[in-house]
């Protein structure tokens, strides 16, 4: 059986459908969207640091299920916070990045524990770093 081009289209939107194609274009957007304004507001505010941190902090959470990235954002703060002299600041972004390093090699089946771990030290790292997604976008080579 031959299929035309229009029956392969409505295969294809089907399974996107059915493959939650629409949500992951809505948080593409969204997450996009929050990139854009905070990258904007960062240059607006490039004269105040506690704003910039809160700007970073945004941006870290918008790649909350994309581990590459967020540990970038939560890096750039951790410099920002020890240029500042926020050295507590500094370790809680450290911590973070652990947690998120914990939970990706858990979510890999390398190890048994993830973010969970964290939760003695702080609550707030365990919750954030949970919302880690594998997909076929991640570098497998690390």
């Amino acid at each position: 059986m031959v299929c035309t081009c229009k029956q392969q289209l409505a295969v294809f939107i089907h399974m996107c459908l059915l493959l939650g194609f629409p949500g992951e274009v809505k948080d593409l957007t969204k997450r996009i969207r929050t990139v854009l304004m905070a990258t904007a507001q960062m240059r607006e505010h490039h004269h105040d640091p506690e704003m910039l941190v809160d700007l970073q902090h945004s941006l870290a959470n918008s790649y909350a299920s994309t581990p590459e990235l967020r540990h970038t954002w939560l890096e750039a703060m951790t410099r920002n916070h020890v240029r500042d002299g926020n050295f507590s600041e500094a370790a809680s972004c450290q911590l973070h990045i652990a947690a998120l390093m914990a939970e990706y090699l858990k979510l890999k089946n390398i190890q048994t524990w993830g973010a969970e771990a964290f939760s003695n030290i702080s609550c707030n790292i365990a919750q954030d770093e949970r919302g880690l997604k594998l997909d076929a976008g991640l570098q497998t080579g690390r």
